[in-house]
């Protein structure tokens, strides 16, 4: 994710009426790309994100090929038939390694995912120093 989308991300967390540090990180947990990634069906987000910049990613079976598509709850995540027989997408969705959030569910060993609540900030996953990143776009 580069600057420019990080900061539009940073001001509609600003503009919510959570906390401007729940608001962010539950905005990019919820990105396309990021929900591709902690469902387990790439073994990176890079990865995540070039199958959904490709077309290989469906949401309530429509593709989506935007990285930043924010998803919502009861929305299906699917992967192509196609990417679906790519060996790391095999192997990222047989490895029971990563543990996923409470806020995505799974089916089994496919492909398939669904979103079954708003994303939980606890959950993030990625060590980050919050109130270092609002002070320093609250000055911008």
């Amino acid at each position: 994710m580069t600057e420019g989308p990080f900061r539009r991300t940073f001001e509609q967390a600003m503009s919510s009426p959570e906390p401007t540090g729940e608001a962010f990180l539950t905005l990019l947990e919820s990105r396309l790309d990021n929900v591709v990634y902690r469902l387990g069906l790439t073994p990176t987000r890079p990865m995540a994100r070039q199958l959904v910049n490709h077309g290989h990613v469906l949401v309530n079976g429509r593709k989506v090929d935007i990285p930043s598509y924010r998803v919502s709850p009861g929305e299906r995540i699917t992967v192509s038939e196609r990417a679906a027989a790519i060996p790391d997408v095999i192997e990222a969705v047989s490895d029971g390694g990563r543990r996923i959030p409470s806020w995505l569910e799974r089916e089994g060993e496919r492909p398939v995912g669904r979103v079954i609540a708003v994303p939980n900030p606890e959950e993030a996953g990625v060590p980050v120093d919050i109130e270092a990143i609002i002070s320093f776009y609250a000055r911008m």
